[in-house]
């Protein structure tokens, strides 16, 4: 058999062989693409830490922060109305004289009573007020004594202004009358006319106040009075609210 014919008897069967080795080792690139890669392990670092993978690094600015919730303002609440109508008593130390004779006079306590008729931005009151000052006194006139008893009644108007929930200040405008009653302190039964005399008299006046309890304020106050009389009066002051 010549050389020529044998290589052609060859020469499909070689290309049988080359053709099926490019198929199978494309089969196995194949295979080596579609399998699935191991995971990556952390590598301790010295002293047993492991090495922070992807998993692990903290969330940078980019990260999504949770949402700070803000808390909206409470309301003001309403002027209340539990105050709107107070009554109030003081006990005084008061120095009151009239025109003519010596007057010494001790202490006093009065009653008062006000009425909340307007409140201007939820912080000043304006109160419309009454208030009675009974006052006993001697009195020294020509070598007489008498003993005296002065009733003042004044209406006026009180402002108030709170400072806090508890602690306010006042201050306070009064004109009203006052009647003189005289006694004779010795045998002779009869009365200087010149001192038992009534009048107008106007009364300045400021104090603070505070509340104990919800109804219930102590505080203190201080009037100058005016007029038929001239008084200083420094005392406590108790206010009840209705």
């Amino acid at each position: 058999m010549s050389i020529q014919r044998y290589s052609k008897m060859v020469s499909p069967y070689i290309l049988a062989v080359c053709l099926s080795s490019q198929g199978f080792a494309k089969g196995l690139d194949t295979l080596q693409a579609d399998s699935p890669q191991a995971p990556a392990t952390s590598t301790p670092l010295p002293g047993g830490q492991p090495t922070p993978t992807s998993d692990s690094v903290p969330a940078g600015p980019s990260a999504v922060q949770p949402a700070v919730q803000t808390q909206a303002p409470a309301p003001t609440p309403p002027t209340s109305d539990v105050d709107r109508l107070y009554l109030g008593s003081s006990f005084s130390w008061i120095n009151l004289s009239g025109s003519k004779g010596d007057w010494v006079t001790g202490t006093t306590a009065d009653i008062e009573a006000g009425y909340r008729f307007l409140t201007i931005m939820k912080k000043f009151d304006l109160f419309g007020t009454f208030r009675y000052r009974p006052t006993e006194a001697l009195v020294q006139l020509d070598n007489r004594e008498y003993r005296a008893i002065v009733e003042s009644y004044l209406f006026g108007a009180k402002a108030r202004m709170a400072l806090n929930s508890k602690l306010s200040v006042n201050a306070s405008a009064e004109l009203g009358m006052s009647e003189t009653h005289l006694n004779s302190n010795d045998s002779i039964p009869t009365i200087d006319q010149s001192l038992e005399k009534s009048g107008v008299d106007l009364n300045l006046g400021g104090g603070v106040s505070y509340l104990v309890l919800e109804k219930f304020a102590v505080g203190g106050k201080l009037t100058l009075g005016s007029g038929a009389f001239k008084s200083v009066q420094l005392g406590v002051d108790l206010r009840f609210m209705l």
